[in-house]
């Protein structure tokens, strides 16, 4: 798996004071990091066969990580 800080915080421009974080890896692999990521993030918000978005709010900004 690799991360990806992307979005406005990321590029340090004005923004939605959000953060954004992409996750790229296998589909295959997704059931061994959702547990992980569900204890940092809460629950999923969506899960597709080909994603799986967590949507939050911490230290005073959304939070998404796709």
């Amino acid at each position: 798996m690799k991360t990806h800080f992307i979005g406005s915080a990321a590029l340090e421009i004005a923004g939605q004071k959000d953060v954004d974080i992409l996750v790229t890896g296998e589909p295959a692999q997704f059931n061994r990091y959702v547990a992980g990521f569900s204890e940092w993030f809460g629950q999923p918000s969506k899960i597709r066969p080909y994603a799986i978005e967590w949507r939050t709010y911490q230290a005073g900004c959304n939070v998404d990580v796709i």
